[in-house]
């Protein structure tokens, strides 16, 4: 759920994109000529299934849709970062792509570093991924999608990821069982 997901970057304190949920009239009072271009997101689902591009409201009109979800385009570039434990492997990816489009491997930056430990701590997680956006003309990192419960059909980091997450959830059911 969308409002879900963006409660949760909220409550962590992470940056995302300005965002418009409602009717097709309501979006057009609210949305002016230089908020274009959007991102329409369909309310529940994942895997960028009905995602697309919007770039003025006639392409609003044409959805045939009652309830819209839309986010500002961020223009920059899009990672996809998976966790796994103390493993952190960032993904650069084609905007608006799935999980499982290809992906290239990128150095960790120290930013993104701290995003991924910030929501792992906040949420107490042992293992996702966090659909991220360097913005290009300021630089900002912003979370455009936590992901649900990533596949990992890209990670590159070493290991089989079902053997690491296997590993964790027995570590923990091991501590869980000492208390």
């Amino acid at each position: 759920d969308r409002f879900e997901a963006f409660l949760l970057i909220k409550n962590a304190g992470l940056l995302y994109p300005k965002w418009y949920y409602g009717t097709p009239q309501t979006i057009k009072k609210n949305i002016k000529d230089k908020d274009y271009p959007l991102i329409l997101k369909p309310v529940s689902g994942s895997g960028s299934r009905g995602v697309k591009v919007i770039y003025n409201f006639s392409d609003i009109e044409n959805l045939n849709q009652d309830i819209l979800y839309l986010e500002k385009y961020i223009e920059g570039t899009h990672y996809t970062v998976y966790f796994i434990g103390d493993k952190i492997c960032a993904m650069e990816k084609i905007p608006l792509k799935n999980e499982h489009s290809e992906m290239t491997r990128r150095e960790l930056s120290k930013e993104i570093k701290q995003i991924i430990m910030k929501w792992k701590n906040q949420y107490n997680l042992l293992f996702g991924h966090l659909d991220i956006v360097v913005e290009k003309k300021t630089h900002k990192h912003l979370v455009v999608d936590p992901g649900s419960f990533p596949e990992f059909s890209n990670w590159k980091c070493g290991g089989d990821p079902v053997s690491l997450i296997g590993n964790l959830i027995l570590e923990e059911y091991k501590k869980l069982r000492k208390k």
